[in-house]
């Protein structure tokens, strides 16, 4: 990041004078020779942090293997859901990921996609939650795909409306909803 403040440049942030911080990364605060990100509490008001991503479970952390710069997270989420995350090392280590760790999985309605559970298609995909079609809502370009995989958990779907047609899907369907390892994020519950 290169910053213009009172007409001098900075680049490295433990450069940046302290009110320029208050300025342009409120989110910040200083120790003697470094800086920190302020943790969620309500002294900051940002404990109410909320995500547009509409796939949200909480779980626990059963297994955590790094190798090199990323690792595999496998996340439980109850009722037989296991979740799996590859997320960078250095995620790993700021989170304080480790077995027991109460988390949240994340992931966007567009990275999901649809399979029908007609047959033994091998599939790429760690994530796979079989359920029920409880809900699709069609758009000209894109269609949401609600899916119930049990014990309350329901995953949401953007997929193309040709691909909706193609699949020859319906409420009552039953389907697999597919999510890779690399799009699922994980926010820690603290």
């Amino acid at each position: 990041m290169n910053v213009n403040y009172r007409g001098r440049r900075y680049n490295n942030p433990i450069n940046y004078p302290r009110e320029m911080y208050n300025r342009y990364c409120p989110y910040r605060y200083f120790s003697k020779n470094n800086y920190h990100i302020i943790p969620q509490s309500d002294n900051y008001g940002n404990s109410n942090m909320t995500l547009s991503a509409l796939n949200q479970f909480p779980g626990v952390v059963i297994s955590v293997e790094v190798t090199g710069v990323v690792g595999e997270v496998q996340i439980d989420l109850g009722c037989k859901h296991l979740a799996s995350a590859i997320i960078t090392a250095a995620s790993i280590k700021n989170l304080n990921l480790r077995q027991g760790s109460k988390v949240n999985v994340v992931f966007t309605a567009t990275s999901v996609m649809i399979r029908k559970q007609n047959g033994d298609t091998e599939f790429s995909a760690r994530n796979h939650f079989p359920g029920v079609i409880t809900k699709i809502t069609k758009g000209d370009v894109v269609g949401k795909v609600v899916v119930d995989i049990g014990c309350g958990h329901i995953v949401s779907a953007i997929i193309p409306t040709q691909s909706i047609n193609a699949l020859c899907i319906g409420v009552g369907s039953n389907v697999s909803a597919d999510i890779k390892a690399t799009e699922v994020m994980i926010m820690s519950q603290s």
